[in-house]
Parts: C-alpha cells; structure tokens; sequence
C-alpha cells in the first residue's frame, strides 16, 4: 500500500462500501461494492481502515473463515492491497478462500492456512498449511533467522 485511503459506507443503506476521496464524505467518492448487510459493510469499512492506517503493510494473515472479525479483516487486507479473490467452495467454517498466484497460479486456502503476500504489483500470494506455517516459525527461531 502505497497511499493512505479512507473507507466508507454509504449513507443511505450502509451496506456501500465508499473510498473517500477528501476528508469528508462525497458524492465523488469511489464506490468499491456492496455487502449483504450493514452489519457486514461496517466490519469490512473498519477492516480497510484498520490495516490501510498501518505503517507496515500487513504481508501475511490466517484464513480462518468461522470468526467474523478475522473474515473482515482477510477481506479488507485483500481489497486495500488490489487483490481478486473468490471463495470456490465451502459454507460457513469450510469456506475456502482462493487468491491470485504467480503466473496463473490460484492458490486456495482450507480454513487455518496462511495467505502469504509475496508480490505487491500486482498482488501475489502463496498459501501456506498452519503445519507447515508453525515448522517455519520454528525454524527461523532456532536458526536465529527470526
């Protein structure tokens, strides 16, 4: 993420997600598409708020498709950064979660994997197992490397 951007929801339904483009409100805002819910809009607004207001960019987040507040949060990290992402298959805790790979690659996240940002233009990621995720970590800490 390059620039910071602010988020909305629409004024009259509130389930509009908005870029703003000044500091208010506006009719010239960018309109980015529609939840299902308010509830669902302002999980998502406050998501892209929350990760686009970090100094760092986030590069990595678990898929966990069962926690609401963890959903949003995937959704938000994934629209602030440009990324296309769809869920093939699943309901509910089994959703999957497929984003952009290199070359034609779409990686798809089981619940409990990692998505791992690798590229940033165009975004790319890599989807790690939470097994394979945890030997890593292991590694890097007795290695020294982390």
């Amino acid at each position: 993420m390059t620039a910071h951007h602010r988020y909305r929801v629409g004024r009259s339904l509130g389930r509009t997600i908005y870029q703003q483009v000044g500091d208010e409100p506006s009719k010239t805002d960018i309109c980015l598409g529609m939840m299902d819910t308010p509830e669902l809009g302002q999980m998502v607004v406050d998501a892209l708020n929350t990760v686009n207001a970090r100094p760092e960019p986030v590069r990595v987040m678990r898929w966990m498709p069962d926690d609401p507040n963890l959903v949003g949060r995937m959704v938000g990290w994934l629209t602030a950064v440009g990324a296309e992402f769809r869920h093939p298959s699943g309901v509910g805790a089994t959703t999957t979660l497929a984003v952009p790979g290199k070359g034609r690659a779409t990686p798809v996240a089981e619940p409990g994997d990692w998505v791992v940002q690798v590229d940033e233009a165009p975004p790319r990621f890599h989807v790690v197992a939470h097994a394979a995720f945890v030997e890593i970590g292991r590694y890097r800490r007795e290695s020294g490397r982390g």
